[in-house]
């Protein structure tokens, strides 16, 4: 979901880069990553107005894949 916020008041949780296959271009963005069973907030480093909120579904799946890749490295 698309909102606008203030949260570039507060440090994100992590920076992603998304990578896609092919020759399309990567994402920066920024990441607020909620707590268990929370919502996460999402903002493209480029365009610092505008915010998406996951569900807190999403939010725990991101959370397993972090935690996943700072085992791994």
């Amino acid at each position: 979901m698309k909102r606008t916020s203030n949260v570039l008041d507060t440090i994100p949780d992590y920076d992603i880069i998304v990578e896609y296959k092919g020759e399309l271009p990567s994402h920066a963005i920024h990441l607020w990553l909620g707590g268990e069973n929370e919502k996460s907030i999402l903002m493209y480093m480029i365009a610092e107005e505008e915010i998406y909120v996951t569900s807190a579904e999403t939010a725990n799946q991101l959370r397993e894949l972090i935690l996943e890749y700072e085992v791994q490295n």
